[in-house]
């Protein structure tokens, strides 16, 4: 019996031993991938992500670094690289929210990546998240916005009232004047929208 309790405990310690290696080994491509000298290439820092995922599946900082990245470099990139960039984007993002449902930058970047979409299905979805995160001034001023881009502005300036005496106020309703303006000059004039009061 002490035999096989001794071979049981060498066996965990192995494991554990190659485990903590494993660990190591990916912190150090995560370190490397975002503060190292791989944190300004693309292309390095997916490639990192993959390796490290196969060694430790559990860090969603490294999913929050490799979807983000790769959704900014989306923005500046051919249409056919942003295409991909974008695919990287959101499968890095999605692995992240399988680990962590409810990261504020997990939630905030799939929202761009279905604004990219469909507008609608992103104010749903952001929506969903300040509905479960609503004291935060920031969440309104993203849906503020996204209602904005909608064309639905009364919600748009009921949003706005929630982020009153933050310092996202003037940014948040600078960027729905200049979509109402945006509005303005897309719609006919027997279409056009009544202007949003002052608040």
């Amino acid at each position: 019996m002490q035999i096989v309790l001794a071979v049981v405990l060498v066996a965990v310690g192995v494991y554990g031993a190659l485990y903590a290696i494993q660990v190591a080994k990916a912190q150090a491509m995560y370190h490397t991938a975002k503060y190292g000298v791989a944190k300004e290439n693309t292309e390095q820092i997916l490639r990192l992500a993959a390796a490290a995922q196969s060694l430790y599946p559990h860090n969603y900082y490294f999913c929050i670094w490799a979807a983000e990245k790769a959704y900014y470099t989306s923005l500046v990139a051919d249409k056919k690289d942003a295409q991909e960039l974008l695919a990287n984007s959101d499968r890095w993002c999605e692995t992240g929210l399988a680990l962590n449902h409810y990261k504020s930058q997990l939630r905030l970047l799939k929202t761009h990546l279905l604004e990219g979409k469909s507008v609608p299905d992103a104010l749903k979805y952001w929506n969903q998240y300040v509905e479960w995160q609503f004291w935060e001034p920031y969440n309104h001023a993203v849906l503020a916005e996204l209602y904005a881009k909608a064309g639905e502005f009364e919600k748009s300036l009921e949003e706005l009232r929630w982020v009153k005496g933050s310092e996202h106020y003037a940014a948040t309703g600078k960027r729905i004047a200049e979509a109402w303006k945006r509005d303005m000059t897309l719609t006919s004039p027997s279409r056009r929208p009544a202007r949003p009061a002052r608040r």
